[in-house]
């Protein structure tokens, strides 16, 4: 979750790596479930500028 925090070289780059998180996230959904960090982490992604991010985050949550 530290990767909301990143300062890469520009926003869209932060973004890019939050949705790789989101995606790896998704292999372990039955780990993850009870998290309540990680689902909260995964709550925020559905308001991210970026429409690919909110799209893996809304469909990880579907599955949880």
């Amino acid at each position: 979750m530290k990767v909301e925090h990143y300062t890469g070289d520009t926003p869209e780059c932060r973004n890019v790596a939050i949705g790789h998180v989101v995606k790896a996230l998704a292999l372990f959904k039955q780990e993850i479930r009870t998290k309540k960090a990680i689902v909260e982490f995964v709550q925020r992604q559905t308001q991210n500028s970026r429409p690919a991010v909110r799209k893996k985050a809304e469909a990880l949550l579907k599955t949880l």
